[in-house]
């Protein structure tokens, strides 16, 4: 290599670091270049603004769940949802109750889920990505089943309802590609108002980030253009604070509502893991001949290793790191507390834990084992709180 060409090599590696620092002293001096302006930014600006003017859609519930003979929200229109659990936790059997109420207006499923009697679009989408035709059709088959066990008004026409309402799909021969091409065009065609997604996952090539922003960015596009709600289904990751992987980690963070499915032996719990506005109490079912049964749970019953006075040998890691990590979305991704601002937070989440109060001392005891274990660290004593990088990377 000639003197000539090493002095080229050079000067250009000068201007890339030369273009990098400048770029660097921009930012921090926020002095960006201003580029023009183009007639479809200031259209799109002036579409997404929002002024006292402005008529938005009221927020109209998908589903209502009962708890303490109050009616909660499921989910709204223009909003998605997640359900996520383990294998074999009971996410499919939950989906029955939900979906009948839907197609059974007026009608409380599961002593539980109802439906304003006065909804006259009812139709629901259900895709199944993971299990074959044979499999898929016992859903109908024990719709049926729950719709004349319940539904007395709905019961002799069950078949009809749910032949005129309810469209299933056994996706799993198709590619993701396939998938996801079907399930966009079935929700223009349908103009249903709830769909199901049971395997999200499936519609994807990979779980990685890329493919997080495409799914979530669909998802928030489709049910604000359509103005429907979409439920989708999800596996938990193997410590079962949050649903698997990158898509998991957004789609809990973008959906207007979390709940998780938790399996203790034959017990099924349906949990609020998180959700925008109120949260409605656990509902507590088992599984009998092949419907979910509404069981009522004592205190006695409640999670093992429930304790009465807090000591850190007493609290699974599993619940520390979930209960950091809603303050967290609960907050807006907040991650400094000052020690009266975390202690609020701390005594939410154990109330919706475990159904009882968290005395100050309590709770003062917790933050000093969350940051004995490093899960929360300070710069120095009587500053704020903040999460450690350590667990903020999974979230994030």
């Amino acid at each position: 290599m000639n003197t000539y060409t090493n002095m080229k090599i050079m000067s250009e590696q000068l201007d890339v670091v030369f273009d990098e620092a400048m770029a660097k002293q921009q930012r921090e001096r926020g002095d960006f270049p201003q580029s023009e302006p183009t007639n479809k930014a200031r259209n799109l600006l002036e579409k997404a603004r929002i002024t006292f003017e402005t008529e938005t859609p009221p927020l109209t519930p998908i589903i209502e769940i009962i708890s303490n003979e109050e009616r909660i929200d499921f989910g709204t229109l223009g909003n998605f949802s997640v359900i996520q659990g383990k294998i074999k936790a009971g996410k499919s059997f939950i989906l029955l109750p939900l979906i009948a109420s839907r197609l059974c207006p007026g009608t409380n499923f599961l002593n539980s889920f109802i439906v304003d009697n006065e909804t006259t679009n009812n139709k629901v989408l259900y895709f199944d990505t993971e299990q074959g035709r044979t499999r898929t059709k016992r859903i109908i088959e024990r719709l049926e089943k729950l719709i004349k066990k319940e539904g007395e008004s709905y019961s002799h026409k069950s078949k009809e309802i749910i032949d005129e309402s309810l469209q299933i799909y056994s996706l799993r021969e198709f590619t993701s590609k396939e998938r996801f091409e079907m399930i966009e065009e079935a929700i223009k065609q349908s103009k249903a108002k709830l769909i199901i997604i049971d395997g999200i996952i499936d519609l994807i090539e990979a779980n990685d980030k890329e493919e997080a922003k495409r799914i979530s960015q669909f998802l928030m596009s489709a049910t604000e253009i359509y103005q429907c709600h979409i439920l989708t289904i999800i596996h938990e990751n193997k410590e079962g604070t949050n649903s698997r992987g990158d898509v998991g980690a957004v789609l809990d963070m973008k959906a207007e509502s979390v709940y998780r499915i938790v399996k203790e032996g034959k017990r099924h719990e349906f949990i609020a893991h998180h959700t925008r506005d109120k949260s409605p109490n656990k509902i507590h079912f088992i599984i009998e001949e092949e419907l979910p049964k509404l069981i009522e749970v004592n205190n006695d019953l409640q999670p093992k290793g429930r304790p009465k006075k807090v000591k850190g040998e007493d609290i699974g890691e599993e619940w520390k790191k979930q209960c950091l990590r809603d303050i967290f979305l609960r907050s807006n991704k907040q991650t400094f507390f000052d020690y009266q601002n975390l202690i609020y937070w701390l005594k939410q989440i154990w109330k919706e834990s475990y159904s009882e109060p968290l005395g100050d001392n309590q709770a003062k005891l917790l933050i000093s084992n969350l940051r004995g274990q490093g899960y929360l660290k300070q710069s120095k004593p009587k500053e704020p709180y903040f999460i450690t990088n350590e667990l903020l990377k999974f979230w994030t």
